[in-house]
Formats: C-alpha cells, structure tokens, sequence
C-alpha cells in the first residue's frame, strides 16, 4: 500500500488522489494522466515491469498532462504544461505500489 496517499471519488463519481505536498505531482498525474483508464495504466505496469525486471533500461510514458520516466531505481514525473516547474521523483518501488493502488480503486 502507498504511504500517505488517499483515493476518493468527488460529487461528479471521478476519481480524486491527495496526499502529501510533496506528492502533488503524483496525485495530479493520477488524476489527469491515468483516470480511469485501465488501458493506459496496463501500459504504465507493463513498462514498469520490463524496467523492473532488466528488460529495458528505462522507459518513458506521455500522458495527457505529464511525461513519466522509470529507470531501474527511480522514477520521475515532469509536468507538460511547466516544463521549468518542479520534477517529481519517487522509487521505482513505490511507484508500483501506487499504481496497484490506483487499480484497485479505479
């Protein structure tokens, strides 16, 4: 289970993520990249995987509003819209965790 994180839908039954302010960007991404969409979230885990596993070095995701990109050890989230803004960066680990999260929930 991700730490400090909180799934919840909202009035309109979309699926909301707070947490931390250190993981605004992650919520954000959850919220605006992912959604509800199995399809793309699959995609995220399989690339995920292939990383995990030695399959591939790294590997890069181009979302809606972010770019995700998973190397071994970490990863990164940069926001398209404010590429001089902040980059989130987490552990490959609970990344994972966090997108388990989020296929449960959604």
């Amino acid at each position: 289970m991700a730490r400090n994180l909180r799934f919840f839908r909202n009035d309109n039954d979309i699926p909301c993520a707070r947490g931390p302010v250190a993981e605004k960007i992650l919520t954000v991404f959850l919220e605006t990249d992912i959604q509800e969409d199995t399809i793309i979230l699959q995609a995220l885990l399989d690339d995920l995987w292939a990383v995990q596993n030695g399959h591939a070095d790294a590997r890069e995701f181009y979302g809606n509003a972010h770019t995700v990109t998973m190397t071994p050890e970490t990863v990164t989230i940069q926001s398209e819209a404010d590429e001089t803004g902040p980059v989130y960066s987490t552990k490959l680990k609970h990344f994972h965790e966090v997108l388990l999260d989020w296929e449960a929930f959604i």
